[in-house]
């Protein structure tokens, strides 16, 4: 864990990467366990990174990090939570800075931001969560901007975003998910980016969000549009013409 301060800068290359992986890795430095092919990496066979009030000077490059997702973590308030599940990389009251990271086979979701957190993540992939959890969390008012990068084969949503929460996604590919793409209730600013082959549907609002969509591309989901979800509209919003048909999920819309 990264606390108080403290600073993480991982420096691969793109032709010598910083790899955080399983023990049973064999793909990795060879047959470090040396038992041959006899067990398989595996998700959760480790536990992950966390940043928690880190410095602002974080910043990882040419980086991957698989088979996270169990092991020991912190609380927010530095105490001890034990041997738990946990993102493969959870970012809590930091400002962090990736470029070309690959974020696979985590046990639940691979990126969770929280507690106003920023996050800038560029040229890289997250995919392959497992357990029913999603690509990217972003929740407490965090900010995430994701660009030129692909979010796909996650075992929920792909970009799982609160209320109170923002996200600007430029030039991405959200592919593959086996529920939603995007699922928002925050903010949510999505600029010439595919939303394709998610299992439910591509995208998920909630009705009292913010939106924008420009020059994107929907195909190939189960549903191709922005679903509204059933609740009661509690202050004025705008659901502009983005040549995006909008779907009403099964239920009532109410506007108070």
């Amino acid at each position: 864990a990264v606390v108080n301060g403290g600073q993480l800068i991982s420096q691969g290359t793109s032709d010598a990467p910083v790899i955080l992986t399983s023990l049973q890795d064999d793909s990795v430095g060879g047959d470090t366990n040396n038992d041959g092919s006899a067990r398989a990496p595996a998700a959760g066979d480790w536990g992950g990174i966390q940043f928690i009030q880190a410095g602002a000077g974080s910043q990882l490059d040419n980086m991957a990090v698989r088979w996270a997702g169990i092991g020991p973590r912190y609380r927010r308030d530095l105490s001890d939570a034990g041997g738990q599940t946990m993102p493969s990389i959870e970012v809590i009251g930091s400002t962090l800075t990736f470029d070309h990271v690959q974020i696979n086979s985590g046990y639940i979701d691979g990126l969770e931001l929280s507690g106003a957190s920023q996050v800038s993540f560029s040229n890289g992939a997250i995919g392959l969560m497992s357990h029913g959890y999603y690509g990217i969390g972003v929740t407490g008012s965090s900010i995430l901007n994701l660009s030129a990068s692909e979010v796909s084969l996650n075992s929920s949503d792909g970009l799982y975003m609160e209320a109170g929460s923002t996200a600007t996604l430029t030039g991405c590919l959200i592919q593959g998910n086996a529920r939603y793409g995007i699922h928002s209730a925050g903010w949510l600013n999505v600029v010439g980016s595919t939303i394709t082959a998610n299992t439910t549907r591509a995208v998920f609002l909630d009705v009292n969000s913010n939106f924008t969509f420009t020059g994107d591309r929907i195909f190939g989901n189960a549903v191709n549009g922005l679903s509204m979800n059933t609740g009661t509209i509690t202050s004025a919003v705008l659901w502009p013409n983005f040549g995006i048909p909008y779907t009403m999920v099964d239920g009532r819309i109410r506007v108070d």
